[in-house]
């Protein structure tokens, strides 16, 4: 290491790495959430499925518990359990059989478990990353103390 501006440019390198460093920290946070969101749909897509596949099986009178919030529930009598009224984005939702939905449900769960894929592959990719720059900056600041306990002649 030179006199005078060596130090300086490991110090700017510290500086750097450490800032490239919390980017890549709140990227990861950020990629941790959409996963938590995205596994929260998947689930309730599942549910949906599960559900209806479960519905098509009842024979004549069926009966179901209906939540009604807080905890509660109703007992209700499944007398036409051929359709469903399924969601389509934008508060819209729309009269489908009971097959063509849960094909629905299929398809909507290949997106989400493919937009997951997508998101672990990314969120590895940025903890590599962090991993780089945490060895970085771990040898620029041991490289930093050598020098200081370095006795000087």
């Amino acid at each position: 290491m030179r006199n005078g501006g060596g130090g300086n440019l490991e110090g700017n390198d510290l500086r750097r790495i450490y800032v490239e460093y919390r980017i890549l920290e709140d990227t990861a946070r950020i990629l941790q959430a959409r996963l938590e969101l995205l596994n929260t749909a998947l689930n309730d897509v599942m549910l949906a499925s599960t559900t209806l596949k479960g519905l098509k099986e009842v024979e004549g009178d069926g009966e179901a518990l209906v939540p009604v919030g807080g905890g509660s529930f109703i007992r209700v009598k499944l007398t036409e359990v051929d359709k469903a009224i399924v969601g389509v984005g934008a508060g819209v939702c729309i009269e489908k059989g009971l097959d063509e939905a849960i094909h629905d449900f299929r398809g909507r769960q290949g997106d989400i478990e493919r937009m997951i894929a997508s998101l672990q592959e990314q969120l590895s990719k940025v903890l590599n990353e962090m991993e780089e720059r945490r060895k970085a900056l771990a040898a620029l600041t041991q490289k930093r103390e050598d020098v200081v306990r370095k006795p000087k002649s």
